[in-house]
């Protein structure tokens, strides 16, 4: 859970960034996606959080 809080800090901080969230742990945006739609309720968040500040919701990249 700990990592869980200090993704969704990070997140936060970049006011739901992806691609700046990502750079800042040293990993790919898609790297950092498919953590975050790993857990449902994160990625609920995350993407409550984008929209927010006005991005776009990130999509399931096992959607297809």
């Amino acid at each position: 859970f700990e990592a869980v809080a200090e993704l969704l800090d990070l997140l936060w901080a970049v006011n739901g960034a992806i691609g700046e969230a990502a750079k800042a742990i040293g990993a790919s945006s898609s790297a950092l996606t498919k953590l975050v739609f790993s857990d449902a309720q994160l990625a609920q968040r995350v993407n409550a959080l984008r929209k927010k500040h006005d991005f776009r919701p990130l999509r399931d990249p096992r959607a297809g």
